[in-house]
């Protein structure tokens, strides 16, 4: 079945951003941060209260109208709104809720407002600064607009490369009397972080590398420090999974559930207490799950999506569209398996879920043409080429009218009703949708290492073979295919 779909980063759902720190960055807005003198006592109570409320219920929505009110509160009683930093993380943190609720044009509003404050106030401020354009960044990718997150991550990553250096810098002149370590790790961690975001991996890992090396070394058992080597773990594991090195991928998505796990606070059932720590063992579980299914091990794979599945079915405040992308998951265990029925439910409950969870104005967004793209290709592996082909061609209509002709997932449907019209016998069928196919990753200078040219590639191997083969075949399979459309149904989805 198709997987389009990258590696989670921390969470299990990749494009909605968390408020867990392994999420985004180390950089996260604590209830320490906004501390300050005793005239803004109403202001700071406000805000953490917010955040211990939404530690222990995960209500964004009740959090986002919380905070909301204070930085109503904040903006009346503020003697001088262009310099007061506590207003600018209260706008930072209504962004983080904004964007996990899936308002990205509300976040862009919040992110702008708490980064003007920091930038007029940059002096002691450069790691708010930075923090906030890396999430800016962050939301611009969400938005589909790659170009605007590099401006922003650029920016960010040289803020966090000159106060990294600095840092090194002051430790060497410190080295007697030793240095914050913690403080240390969260700058080499962002700083790799702004590196990934880029496609520097090979300096995204030496500085992660660094971060896991002091938290082995760690006989404190800080959990600031523990949270940071946490976060690196994971980090490798998505690039050890991006350079298809599983193995190494699973162990240190292992190690970092591990370590998670050992610091967690848990309630007399044993079930995780802290909300955002849940949600992040979601995204281990479905990384570690990723990982194994990729090494074939498809039980232990199903494993770490149904404990992920457990955590999320268990939230007083479910997230539709995170149980449904862990549904896939399973779905796709399921039909590697060879268990196509089973496979096809998981697929339709996700689908459901994402339907309901998606607006009026986006029931065809990528996420359910995938899920449905899934069921096609159940049908066909279980030898119902008609079914698979019928709603393909259905897909197809819906993305070239949502995305034009010449969309990469176009030629992706291209590619997989070549295999449906080989395998129907369809020859010709299939030596033009190939055409059209090739047309559209060559229009778009598709890499040679990207799978879709793989396959391209694959399918023109055996186009070969069918153009001498139709020198002397009969029509009877042509006229046996147009019988089978005639008669096959429309599969409702």
């Amino acid at each position: 079945c198709t997987d389009l779909n990258e590696i989670s980063t921390a969470s299990s759902n990749s494009k909605t951003p968390s408020l867990q720190k392994s999420n985004n960055n180390e950089e996260t807005t604590t209830p320490s941060d906004i501390e300050e003198p005793k005239k803004r006592a109403e202001k700071k109570d406000g805000c953490h209260d917010v955040r211990a409320n939404l530690q222990q219920d995960g209500n964004y929505e009740e959090a986002q109208k919380s905070i909301e009110k204070a930085i109503r509160i904040a903006t009346a009683t503020s003697s001088c709104k262009q310099t007061d930093i506590e207003l600018a993380k209260m706008h930072e943190f209504l962004g983080d809720i904004s964007f996990k609720l899936g308002q990205f044009e509300k976040s862009k509003s919040c992110y702008k407002s708490a980064g003007d404050i920091f930038y007029c106030n940059q002096s002691g401020n450069e790691k708010d600064l930075a923090r906030t354009l890396l999430k800016r960044g962050d939301l611009e990718v969400s938005m589909g607009n790659p170009g605007n997150a590099n401006i922003y991550y650029s920016v960010s990553l040289k803020t966090w490369t000159k106060l990294l250096n600095e840092e090194q810098e002051k430790s060497k002149k410190e080295d007697e009397t030793g240095n914050d370590e913690a403080r240390h790790c969260h700058l080499l961690y962002n700083t790799g972080m702004l590196h990934v975001k880029q496609g520097n991996y090979k300096e995204a890992e030496e500085l992660f590398l660094e971060v896991v090396s002091i938290g082995e070394k760690d006989t404190r058992n800080e959990k600031g420090l523990t949270t940071l080597a946490i976060n690196a773990n994971n980090s490798m594991g998505n690039i050890k999974y991006k350079k298809r090195r599983y193995e190494d991928a699973a162990t240190y998505y292992t190690t970092a559930m591990e370590l998670r796990k050992a610091i967690a606070s848990k309630d007399e059932d044993g079930n995780v207490e802290d909300p955002s720590c849940r949600e992040e063992l979601v995204g281990l579980y479905t990384n570690l799950g990723r990982s194994f299914f990729q090494m074939k091990l498809l039980d232990e794979s199903m494993k770490c999506f149904h404990k992920a599945n457990r955590i999320l079915m268990l939230e007083p405040q479910k997230c539709e569209r995170s149980i449904a992308s862990n549904w896939t998951q399973m779905g796709k265990v399921r039909c590697k398996q060879g268990q196509y029925q089973d496979a096809r439910e998981l697929y339709s409950d996700a689908l459901k879920l994402e339907k309901k969870a998606a607006s009026s104005s986006d029931v065809d967004n990528h996420t359910i043409l995938l899920l449905r793209h899934n069921i096609a290709m159940s049908y066909c592996k279980e030898g119902q080429y008609m079914k698979g082909l019928e709603i393909m061609e259905h897909l197809l209509e819906r993305e070239k009218k949502a995305n034009g002709r010449s969309s990469l997932y176009a030629a992706k449907i291209y590619l997989d009703m070549c295999t449906i019209h080989l395998n129907l016998g369809n020859k010709s069928k299939m030596l033009s949708l190939l055409k059209t196919s090739s047309h559209i990753l060559d229009e778009r200078k598709i890499p040679e290492n990207h799978p879709f040219m793989r396959e391209r590639k694959s399918l023109q191997m055996k186009a070969e073979g069918v153009k001498k083969d139709m020198k002397f075949v009969s029509p009877l399979a042509t006229k046996s295919y147009m019988r089978q459309k005639k008669t096959s149904l429309f599969c409702g989805f």
